[in-house]
């Protein structure tokens, strides 16, 4: 199934072998400075019926602050519904939020951007659990 997926649906792989993520690199490189999209799904960013911001990982941002191109931040957030599912729990009603992107500092090192960048998006998300669900996380 993943190799289907990489030559069908547009993904690129991720490997724990150097020269795979070189490859990665370059292509990344290639996508965008086309000015074409990436989207990132966050490893670990989203656990089944958890509703607090999840700590990211560094790797969309490095790649944001190595090719000079913003971070659009996401949150879903999610309420109850008034039925269950098939399991006895709430169903759900999930809401996108996009937010203002995110840019890197042209000032700042790669290393300093991509913490400043992955910061911001933490800000973001936490604010916007705050607004959505009216309490810290």
């Amino acid at each position: 199934m993943p190799g289907f997926l990489m030559r069908h649906c547009d993904t690129f792989p991720l490997s724990t072998n150097f020269k795979t993520t070189k490859l990665l690199s370059e292509a990344m490189e290639t996508v965008l400075g086309r000015g074409d999209l990436v989207l990132i799904y966050p490893e670990q960013a989203m656990w089944w019926n958890y509703r607090k911001p999840r700590p990211t990982k560094p790797g969309a941002f490095f790649y944001a602050a190595k090719f000079r191109v913003p971070i659009v931040p996401i949150f879903v957030t999610m309420q109850d519904q008034n039925a269950l599912d098939q399991y006895g729990f709430p169903k759900q009603a999930y809401t996108i939020h996009v937010m203002p992107p995110i840019y890197p500092d042209e000032n700042k090192t790669l290393r300093e951007n991509e913490v400043s960048m992955q910061e911001q998006n933490r800000t973001l998300c936490r604010e916007k659990y705050r607004e959505v669900y009216g309490k810290e996380c």
